[in-house]
């Protein structure tokens, strides 16, 4: 939260970062992990919202604080696909590609890839995209950011 995020936030207060996600289950689909969809109920028309954060599941994984970073979906891995916290950081600290936070959604669940080869330049604020092989064997993550310059993994 600052003052680009949070309306009436003052430039002279520090950001403060946090460690949530929110999870939407769309009508119609189930989910194992929320206990009023269990046993394949599905989600009412208006979907079912559930906050990972609470009971501390973000914090128990180690999922790193940060702004200005992006979360990009992977589908093909897991039951219902996984999503890449990506770049991004804090004032003093900023994320290291050699480690990738990974969620994986079916199972509510995070974890940590570690990366092989030389890393990217600290990114922050990138914009990425994905693209499949024609096979759907693998993916290409591309992200940008106007300092310092682009990068791809795959």
């Amino acid at each position: 939260m600052d003052a680009f995020t949070t309306e009436g936030w003052s430039q002279g207060i520090a950001r403060i970062y946090l460690q949530s996600l929110l999870e939407f289950t769309y009508p119609g689909y189930t989910n194992d992990q929320v206990t009023t969809l269990e046993s394949g109920v599905e989600a009412g028309t208006a979907g079912n919202y559930r906050n990972i954060t609470d009971g501390g599941q973000q914090a128990e994984a180690g999922f790193t604080q940060r702004a200005d970073g992006v979360l990009v979906y992977v589908p093909g891995f897991g039951k219902q696909g996984i999503l890449l916290a990506l770049a991004g950081g804090t004032n003093t600290t900023y994320t290291q590609m050699n480690n990738i936070d990974v969620y994986d959604i079916a199972n509510s669940t995070w974890y940590k890839q570690s990366t092989s080869g030389s890393t990217p330049n600290i990114r922050v604020n990138p914009c990425a995209v994905i693209a499949a092989a024609p096979d759907g064997s693998s993916y290409n993550i591309c992200t940008y950011s106007l300092v310092p310059m682009s990068d791809c993994i795959d």
